[in-house]
């Protein structure tokens, strides 16, 4: 596990109390970090717990957020099953803004 991004601590959260589901969100760039190895040893880490990992970086107004941010999210399923993040339903900015 990466140490000193903070994921040793979800991991043995996860490990503890073992849920039947898990989110997990960082800064996008932790999916380039070494060629994709802090990504891949995450991913490996909670698979080792046997969960299913899947990965995508999601922007938070795509879901009606109002901000501009970016995250990537890691979403563990206990159950084998792969996790389908939902399609983005963004309304524009000016809905946003107006409706907030």
């Amino acid at each position: 596990m990466a140490k000193g991004l903070g994921n040793h601590f979800q991991l043995g959260f996860v490990e503890c109390f073992r849920p039947h589901a898990f989110v997990m969100e960082n800064v996008p760039n932790i999916l380039s970090i070494g060629d994709g190895m802090v990504r891949d040893s995450i991913i490996k880490d909670f698979e080792s717990l046997g969960y299913k990992v899947s990965v995508q970086v999601i922007t938070a107004s795509d879901y009606g957020v109002p901000q501009n941010r970016r995250r990537a999210v890691f979403v563990g399923l206990a159950n084998g099953k792969e996790f389908q993040f939902p399609v983005s339903c963004y309304l524009g900015i000016y809905f946003i803004v107006k409706y907030t």
